[in-house]
């Protein structure tokens, strides 16, 4: 381990060149309890491809990673990335396109955790669709309104 920092819930983040933590995978970066178990909640995927060195929390709950690996979570970042604090990341299926034109999701976020599924038909311009609150199921999602649109984008995205 070569990383620490606290952050405001009382959980550590650890950066190094460990490829597991509790017997578990977690790449060079994990978040640990305060009793000193792995969180589980806490997992940034594949994460750097090489060793973490620094670790820092920002006030926004973001995360800066640095350290000497040249990609995090699939995509180039020469050491150093900023990662969101807020893991588990929702997750959107590909979308199913019902019958009478609606699209189908099922997505899968943090229990109890508020979410905003939005879409744009450019990617700068975010209206929302439905705001709802995530369970311990992947749950259900329909956009009534994407027929009257050639081509829909969507995010869900935490709301605070």
């Amino acid at each position: 381990m070569y990383a620490l920092a606290l952050q405001k819930d009382g959980k550590l983040l650890i950066g190094g060149d460990f490829t597991e933590y509790d017997s578990l995978t977690r790449n060079r970066i994990a978040r640990i309890n305060s009793d000193g178990s792995l969180d589980m909640t806490a997992d940034p995927g594949p994460g750097p491809n090489l060793a973490v060195s620094s670790v820092a929390t920002q006030s926004d709950g973001k995360i800066l990673v640095a350290g000497k690996f040249t990609s995090f979570d699939g995509a180039v970042r020469y050491g150093i990335a900023r990662v969101n604090g807020d893991w588990p990341r929702p997750l959107l299926s590909q979308p199913t396109r019902l019958a009478n034109g609606q699209f189908r999701f099922t997505f899968t976020g943090e229990s109890g955790t508020n979410y905003s599924l939005q879409s744009s038909s450019n990617l700068l311009d975010w209206v929302l669709v439905t705001n709802f609150a995530a369970t311990n199921t992947p749950q259900q999602l329909t956009d009534s309104s994407a027929p009257a649109y050639a081509k829909r984008f969507y995010r869900a995205v935490y709301v605070p």
